[in-house]
């Protein structure tokens, strides 16, 4: 992978090197940038996880913005999935329609045991789809 854009985008460098193309995670609504703290969190992890490495695509469609709408895999572990485990992103069945059970089965793990953005000490107020309609400039 070239880049992680945010926590639901990132950019793929292409088998042959010789191009890059943008890919929104399927099913999955992580926060916006500019929800402090998890848009921030959610783009790290990502990195963290895979910049640099080889990764899978399992193409779902293309959105409006033209970006590959797309289930990630790297080393059999499901991305989309492994995000909402971990409490970075909320489950979106309207972006997609496969693995719709195992990522709501992920998320409702990490709400009970109230991991990142269910962390009931510091839980995010706004879903990303709210924060983004009251701040259309936002990512």
């Amino acid at each position: 992978m070239a880049r992680v854009v945010s926590g639901q985008t990132v950019e793929i460098l292409s088998s042959d090197r010789s191009y890059t193309v943008q890919v929104r995670l399927a099913g999955i609504s992580a926060p916006d940038l500019k929800q402090l703290p998890w848009g921030l969190q959610a783009k790290q992890i990502l990195e963290d996880w895979l910049l640099q490495q080889s990764v899978t695509l399992e193409i779902s469609h293309k959105d409006i913005y033209n970006r590959q709408v797309a289930y990630i895999w790297h080393r059999n572990r499901l991305i989309n999935e492994a995000l909402l485990a971990e409490g970075y992103a909320m489950a979106n069945p309207d972006v997609g329609a496969d693995h719709v059970q195992t990522l709501a089965h992920a998320q409702h793990q990490a709400r009970l045991l109230g991991l990142g953005i269910w962390n009931p000490a510091a839980p995010m107020v706004q879903t990303p789809v709210e924060f983004r309609q009251q701040s259309p400039a936002s990512s």
